[in-house]
């Protein structure tokens, strides 16, 4: 049995480390969505984001907009891995807390 738990303590291990990871990432990505505003019979697109609790909207210019979605997407696809890693980490933790009693 102490190997299942040596086991299951490196697991725990793993996901600590890659939670850490992925929260890293989110700090460093921009929150938000982009939506096109109309204006003047022109598309523009636009940052939108919480602050403090207000919703904040920032212009972007057409040579930083696909970097700008790029980041998006990886800051959706590091919540959502980070949600997986989350729900891993409970079990596992549940898991050793099982074993230890």
């Amino acid at each position: 049995m102490a190997y299942i738990e040596d086991i299951l303590m490196e697991e725990e291990k793993r996901f600590l480390q890659a939670k850490a990871a992925y929260e890293a990432d989110l700090a460093v990505y921009p929150k938000g969505s982009i939506v096109w505003k109309k204006i003047g019979g022109r598309k523009y697109p636009y940052l939108v984001y919480r602050l403090e609790g207000k919703v904040k909207t920032e212009y972007i210019s057409e040579e930083n907009l696909a970097e700008l979605e790029k980041q998006i997407t990886l800051r959706r696809q590091a919540k959502a891995s980070l949600k997986d890693i989350n729900e891993n980490l409970k079990i596992v933790q549940r898991a050793l807390r099982h074993k230890s009693t």
